[in-house]
């Protein structure tokens, strides 16, 4: 296992060069990048957007530095993982997706067969950042951006549908929880945000003309060309997930809880899968019981660890947390053990929530 990491200065054209894979890991947050609200927590897609526009309107020969991102893969490989730069990522090949589905609506308007075929010329440009095609007796394309996914809901399916310039409809997916339909909303709410962006600046008076096609070819350049990211590799997560957190010191890193909630997700599907008596099982509506009591956070796991071990936290609480799941819990005649450390936990939080609630200095 490699311990080194190879920082690299690249363009968007070369970060979604041919036959490249990035996989968003299971242990990923959901896509949180949003297109409304007014300030930096909710409207990183309106920023993202001015930004990139802005610096394209002023000098379009300029370079601009989009971020990083920290994978895992070998260098010579096709597929990494991404640790780090997942909201970027996708972000960017929403905004191609947007271009394309612009463009896919301009070709259909068009009664000039010489801008029909450029307008389809830039459309197939789009189709080959975005897709990976190969052969095998028929062209089969997929994504260059996938969301693993082995529990829960499959939000790639929704990416899939995105990327086909489809609508938003609810009733195609089978959702259990009012975060999930959030973040189907969200993947297209960002393409659509982009692509009526789009229509503003490349539309005068409802006409898409040769003189905009040439000035959206240019800005398409800039995009491919001039934007660029330091991607930084490595064989080994350790590396991968030490750098990401220097890298956001100020942000938030993969904490206990996020890994734990993978865990539990997983634990619940497998014995939904695998339990003739529990198919009925929902695994987020399990997780969902340990959020709604307000007091699941990151401290309280530190807690709990303490309290069943008796003794301080000796690693990080989810390290010492997967220790515990196994030593101190068994399948017994009524209850499987994700079951018995579901219903601890959620006997310690009411008591937690007791202990933060009680103002000690007016008792």
């Amino acid at each position: 296992m490699s311990q080194f990491f190879f920082p690299q200065q690249k363009n968007v054209n070369e970060v979604f060069r041919r036959e490249v894979s990035y996989i968003i890991p299971e242990y990923q947050r959901p896509y949180s990048w949003e297109s409304v609200g007014k300030s930096e927590k909710n409207n990183q897609i309106n920023i993202m957007w001015e930004d990139l526009f802005e610096a394209f309107t002023d000098n379009p020969k300029q370079l601009y530095f989009f971020g990083s991102m920290v994978l895992i893969g070998d260098d010579d490989g096709k597929e990494f993982e991404v640790v780090d730069g997942q909201q970027r990522l996708t972000s960017l090949a929403l905004f191609f997706v947007a271009i394309r589905c612009f463009l896919s609506e301009q070709s259909e308007k068009q009664t000039n067969e010489k801008m029909r075929m450029g307008i389809n010329s830039m459309s197939n440009r789009m189709e080959e950042i975005l897709y990976n095609k190969n052969w095998s007796g028929v062209i089969e394309t997929s994504k260059k951006v996938k969301i693993q996914r082995s529990v829960g809901f499959d939000f790639d399916k929704v990416l899939e549908d995105v990327f086909e310039c489809n609508s938003v409809d609810l009733s195609k997916y089978k959702t259990e929880t009012n975060e999930q339909v959030d973040i189907i909303k969200r993947y297209f709410d960002n393409k659509e945000f982009f692509q009526r962006a789009l229509n503003r600046e490349f539309i005068d008076v409802g006409i898409f003309d040769y003189e905009a096609l040439l000035r959206l070819n240019e800005f398409i350049d800039f995009l491919l060309n001039r934007v660029f990211v330091v991607d930084i590799r490595t064989e080994s997560f350790e590396i991968a997930y030490h750098i990401f957190e220097i890298l956001n010191n100020r942000g938030l890193p993969l904490s206990s809880k996020d890994l734990l909630r993978n865990m539990i997700l997983k634990e619940f599907d497998s014995l939904r899968n695998n339990s003739a008596l529990h198919q009925d099982i929902k695994p987020f509506a399990k997780w969902q019981e340990l959020e709604d009591t307000g007091a699941f956070d990151n401290e309280f796991l530190s807690r709990w660890v303490e309290s069943i071990t008796g003794s301080p936290q000796k690693k990080s609480a989810f390290s010492d947390i997967e220790e515990i799941y196994k030593t101190h819990y068994f399948d017994s005649t009524f209850h499987k053990k994700i079951e018995s450390f579901h219903s601890d936990l959620k006997e310690y939080l009411p008591l937690y929530r007791k202990i933060i609630e009680v103002d000690f200095e007016n008792p």
